[in-house]
């Protein structure tokens, strides 16, 4: 492990994909009805292709440097009307970004822009209220952009780990970060963790996950809870 710490190296990887979608828009009922009226609907096909580079940069005593970029290329995509096609067009978008550091192997520290794995569920995560992008449903193995912040770690063996976070984005002053905690165990061959989150002139927020196996099942929750009125949109 010491050798491997002590190693330095550069990695460049990548990955590319593209999606297609086609749509049948009409601005009444007549499409359902099976009522011929070619003026009153518009097909649309509308293609993608999303490419993410990321640059890995290992220094000595186990400080990292990484880079995530993403291009986003649409040949062809929808505007609001949908029968006109808009131009091409590309976003390149800098979606990580941070430097790892540690005080003797004992707490690890990660600044700059990253996403977090906050909440333990594949498709909804109620507990994350750090990460500004969150899981596309239709796509949860998206390469998803970080928030602005800094992570310190504290682990315990294998049976315990101590997460603290500062988010920073938009933050203009001191009050305006925000903090959030997790304190993650074992119980037997399941894991649980208990979070909270705050910031100034915001209720707290309070989570609970868990994921374990039932034979040959696996199992994975989380719950979030707050004070406050469900239809109060300040709650």
């Amino acid at each position: 492990v010491g050798a491997e710490l002590n190693t330095k190296r550069v990695e460049v990887t990548g990955q590319v994909a593209s999606t297609t979608a086609y749509s049948l828009y009409s601005p009444t009922d007549d499409w359902f009805r099976n009522e011929s009226n070619p003026d009153r609907e518009a097909h649309n096909l509308a293609n993608r292709i999303g490419a993410d580079f990321f640059v890995d940069i290992r220094l000595q005593d186990g400080v990292k440097s990484f880079l995530g970029l993403g291009i986003d290329y649409s040949p062809a995509g929808a505007e609001n009307d949908l029968l006109n096609i808009s131009s091409p067009s590309m976003d390149l978008r800098l979606k990580e970004f941070f430097i790892d550091t540690n005080w003797k192997n004992r707490i690890y520290i990660r600044t700059g822009k990253q996403v977090l794995k906050w909440g333990r569920s594949y498709f909804w995560n109620p507990t994350d209220l750090i990460n500004i992008e969150k899981k596309d449903f239709l796509d949860p193995g998206k390469v998803r952009e970080g928030t602005s912040g800094t992570k310190v770690h504290v682990p315990f063996g294998a049976a315990k780990n101590i997460y603290l976070f500062l988010g920073m984005d938009g933050a203009q002053a001191v009050e305006d970060v925000s903090l959030a905690g997790k304190y993650e165990f074992l119980v037997g061959g399941t894991e649980m963790a208990f979070s909270a989150w705050t910031k100034k002139d915001k209720k707290p927020v309070y989570g609970f996950d868990f994921s374990g196996r039932l034979f040959k099942l696996d199992l994975r929750g989380e719950m979030s809870l707050s004070s406050g009125h469900r239809l109060d949109p300040n709650s």
